[in-house]
Parts: structure tokens; C-alpha cells; sequence
């Protein structure tokens, strides 16, 4: 059983499925809600039968996180099948053409670094679905599906490194560039 401290455990009842993850779990994959709204709003549109999809977090703009399914379990979010099988999934409450808040891109740094922590999910961008790391839905090519959206792509870089500073924040390990160790210094420190 796997729930994020991060993330308020807010369970759905469907459109999951139960113990289907596949080691090794490869990433995070980013999402955009595209219309809902809030917290509620998508976690109640998670809950319908007839929705057919989920995904295990959702963020809203203020940096909130909530937790829909735990990560033991297999989300709705890619293809229902074997893609979701090995990817941890966050909604973000955004519309197509928005970035993420700072709050936003905050809580996915937090929450790739707790992954990192719980299963070694390597900081650094996953480019397609054989790769590791952060991804984002498109990357897998399914549908028709432009999430997240060019604006948020390009803020996944700077998601990978606030992860990292994280990280290194809490262990000090000295393998860690000095560039990200840097991230958080202010004009008076190295």
C-alpha cells in the first residue's frame, strides 16, 4: 500500500483497477484536466462508472494535492492496460494552452521525489514510454491526445530539477550536480 504523505487520501470507487501494477513503475506522467475545475469536480468525475478513466493524484492551481488511488493500484489514465500498468499518474487543473501554477509545478516536484524514494524513479525527463523518469500523456501516443499541452512540457525540465534540489535538500548526497544543489541557494550562499 502506497499513499503519498503529500496528498490528502481521497479514494474513488471506480475506474481503477486493483493490484495491477507491473514493476518497474517507470515514472510520472502529467496531466491536464482540461475543463474541470477543482478537486471535487475531477474527483467526482473519477467516481463515475461511465467515465472510464482516473489517475491516482490531481493538483489544483493552488497547489493542493489529493490522492484518488493508491499506487499499488492501476489508474485509468494512459490506455487502461498495460501503459498504466507502470506509470503513476497526476492530473493538473488546467486548461489546454495554460502553464502550471508555481504551486502546481511545486507539488509535482514533491511528488516525483517522494517516487523516487519509493521506487527509484530516476529525476530526469522520459521522452517516450520505453524511457523512465517524468513523462507527459502525449508522449505515448494514443488517441488524439495533446495533454498537457506545449506550455506545460516545457515546464517538465524545471519539474525534474525542483525534484532533485528536494532530494538533495534531505540527504545532502554528494553526487548530485552542482547546478541543482544551487537551485535554492540565495545570493549569499554557493
Amino acid at each position: 500500500m502506497a499513499q503519498c504523505p503529500d496528498a490528502w487520501w481521497q479514494p474513488i470507487t471506480a475506474n481503477f483497477n486493483t493490484g495491477m501494477m507491473r514493476a518497474p513503475i517507470r515514472g510520472l506522467v502529467i496531466h491536464i484536466t482540461d475543463g474541470l475545475g477543482n478537486l471535487n469536480s475531477v474527483w467526482a468525475d473519477f467516481n463515475r462508472p461511465a467515465k472510464r478513466a482516473s489517475a491516482h493524484f490531481c493538483v489544483d492551481k493552488l497547489g493542493d494535492m489529493w490522492q484518488f488511488i493508491d499506487t499499488d493500484n492501476r489508474a485509468w489514465a494512459i490506455d487502461g492496460d498495460s501503459q498504466d500498468a507502470q506509470w503513476i499518474s497526476v492530473e493538473n487543473v488546467a486548461t489546454l494552452g495554460q502553464q502550471l501554477t508555481v504551486e502546481q509545478v511545486l507539488t509535482c516536484a514533491m511528488l516525483l521525489r517522494w517516487l523516487h524514494q519509493i521506487y527509484q524513479v530516476p529525476f530526469k525527463r522520459a521522452h517516450n514510454a520505453s524511457e523512465s523518469g517524468l513523462g507527459y500523456h502525449h508522449m505515448f501516443r494514443i488517441g488524439d491526445h495533446v495533454c498537457p499541452g506545449v506550455p506545460v512540457r516545457l515546464q517538465l525540465e524545471g519539474i525534474v530539477r525542483q525534484a532533485w534540489y528536494m532530494w538533495w535538500r534531505d540527504t545532502g548526497d554528494d553526487s548530485v550536480p552542482l547546478y541543482i544543489r544551487a537551485l535554492g541557494a540565495g545570493p549569499d550562499q554557493p
